[in-house]
């Protein structure tokens, strides 16, 4: 989930530049082969009247994934793309932001099971990163040096959260498809003060999943992208998955949009890079890889062991934005008490996604949108509003 950014600064520099669609092929269809029985779930109703209620209020395309007790619906509406007027369907792809985390996490409890050939345990939760990460790369950044791997994967590390950066977001505007690395993003880390001592609390940061990405890269002397499509991607099937910029996008991606002029005339914003491939985005997915990827870690709790389960879901105090952190999963909606679920979100600048579990209704509820959360604007509400009442609905 990225932080809210504060965009007058570049609007200037917007309205020069102008915003350049992305160079994806949104002419090829796409295509799946799954068994729909949506229409015989009770809620099938209830459930396109919700789609279709949240497309009138302006939301661009919408795509849902959700399991209960009496079945599987899947449906979407909307558009994948507006200008060429292409349907946004299940099977579409999306930038889903930072449930790139979720998988990271996943893929260190994956590496420490292997740690015979990755050089990582159990144990090493709690060595700090400055074990792994070369000091030139963590010079100057407050508390590196006393910064653990536990702390960044559950966001108590006190870490300045680089996509906060004013000067970050203007390089984006300048530079919209640059190939971002740790280094240039430790850039706008270093000398920046701490926001706390490591471990004292817990805030949400993206800087911390990007020193996952580091740790893993030095410790098993491996890039950790190669390891997330051998470790994760390929043994769960997720042939609709894709890591940017390390790997190309597919034709289906959906383009992503934002109303980044505030004048409610939301407009595209695909080919924005917000340091994607560094750990804490970077994931384009579809709502059948994301409920196959959930299915397996936290429904049937197969693909990573008890021991690593156990581990993941250890959260911390409660964060100022109502989140209990673990590592590299989220228990959230603890307003609704025991109904609360485990999982992720993901807002980017033009896309925004969910992926959760509620273990106390056996509900689960994947949901893609390609229009950005990652500041404020006048769909942003709305689709709040959207998130809650789908819970609302499957959760009766």
């Amino acid at each position: 989930m990225m932080r809210s950014v504060i965009y007058m600064v570049c609007l200037g520099l917007i309205a020069a530049m102008g915003c350049k669609k992305t160079v994806l092929d949104e002419s090829v269809q796409c295509s799946s082969n799954w068994a729909d029985s949506s229409v015989n779930h009770p809620k099938n109703q209830a459930l396109k009247d919700l789609v279709d209620r949240y497309l009138k209020k302006g939301v661009p395309g919408i795509s849902i994934y959700t399991t209960d007790n009496s079945g599987t619906w899947v449906g979407s509406g909307g558009k994948a793309d507006v200008v060429e007027n292409i349907a946004y369907q299940p099977c579409h792809v999306q930038k889903v932001a930072s449930l790139t985390k979720m998988f990271m996490g996943t893929l260190i409890f994956k590496l420490i099971e292997d740690s015979t050939q990755t050089n990582l345990g159990y144990n090493d939760l709690d060595k700090p990163i400055a074990t792994w990460i070369p000091a030139d790369q963590l010079k100057n950044i407050p508390n590196a040096d006393q910064i653990t791997l536990r702390q960044c994967m559950n966001h108590s590390s006190g870490l300045y959260d680089v996509i906060t950066d004013d000067g970050f977001y203007l390089e984006v505007l300048n530079n919209p498809t640059k190939k971002w690395n740790a280094d240039d993003l430790l850039s706008y880390v270093k000398k920046r003060d701490a926001v706390f001592a490591p471990g004292a609390k817990h805030k949400y940061s993206n800087t911390n999943t990007l020193m996952v990405s580091l740790v893993i890269d030095n410790a098993t002397n491996k890039p950790h992208h190669i390891w997330l499509r051998d470790l994760i991607l390929n043994p769960l099937q997720l042939t609709n998955t894709f890591y940017h910029h390390h790997e190309s996008l597919p034709a289906i991606t959906a383009q992503g949009y934002f109303d980044l002029y505030q004048n409610r005339k939301p407009i595209n914003v695909s080919n924005y890079v917000t340091g994607s491939g560094n750990g804490y985005t970077g994931i384009y997915s579809n709502v059948f890889d994301l409920h196959t990827f959930i299915k397996a870690v936290v429904i049937d709790r197969t693909f990573i062991s008890a021991k690593s389960l156990v581990y993941m879901t250890q959260v911390g105090a409660t964060d100022e934005a109502e989140l209990s952190l673990g590592l590299g999963i989220m228990r959230r909606f603890q307003d609704r008490g025991v109904d609360f679920g485990w999982g992720h979100t993901g807002r980017d600048l033009g896309y925004s996604a969910d992926l959760f579990y509620f273990p106390n209704k056996n509900v689960s509820i994947a949901w893609c949108v390609n229009y950005g959360m990652d500041a404020e604007s006048f769909l942003k509400p709305i689709i709040l509003d959207f998130q809650q009442e789908l819970i609302d609905l499957m959760q009766k």
